[in-house]
């Protein structure tokens, strides 16, 4: 049995989340057409405006063509983070102080907090996941996760958490040096 204690900051909360977005294959594929399709587009209307000898209209497609997808995946990176930073600023507002406990077992994980208790089976576990100020209890099917604070716990928790990730058949993913790209 890990007994653990969580506390809710919106950094942590903020990396989570761009983690998890940053591994959707859904979100990458929505990015990957919109920073490729209207680029062809722009270059059908740069090549029309071409044969119709409109020297501006060519120009100004064609560069757009060219610089389009080095500039949306910028924008939909700072879109992402603006989005994300103020949801979570408006749960903090609602809930400045959710403090919580977590007791894991290897059939269950316990919560209880100032809006009650809740008891999952680890069999919904994904994963496991580190970063350098919390872990991360990843569950299956979009079922959220629960965020676990360095902090607030002993050091020797990693290890405990390690050999619980291994008792239930769950991957243990090391992402100390994850950065949002």
């Amino acid at each position: 049995m890990i007994e653990l204690k969580t506390k809710f900051t919106e950094e942590d909360f903020l990396t989570s989340a761009l983690y998890f977005t940053c591994e959707s294959k859904a979100i990458a594929k929505r990015i990957r057409s919109i920073q490729f399709i209207p680029p062809i587009g722009f270059a059908v209307i740069a090549i029309c405006s071409y044969f119709y000898k409109n020297n501006g209209l060519t120009f100004f497609f064609g560069i757009l063509a060219v610089f389009w997808p080095i500039g949306y995946r910028r924008r939909a990176k700072g879109g992402y983070t603006r989005a994300f930073k103020s949801q979570i600023k408006e749960i903090a507002e609602k809930h400045p102080k959710i403090d919580s406990k977590v007791i894991i077992t290897n059939l269950q994980i316990n919560t209880t907090n100032e809006f009650g208790e809740s008891k999952l089976s680890t069999s919904i576990v994904e994963n496991l996941i580190e970063f350098p100020r919390f872990y991360v209890i990843k569950l299956k099917g979009g079922g959220g996760d629960i965020q676990i604070s360095k902090q607030l716990n002993p050091t020797s928790i990693k290890d405990e958490l390690i050999q619980w990730a291994k008792e239930i058949g769950v991957e243990y993913k090391n992402e100390l040096n994850w950065k949002w790209k």
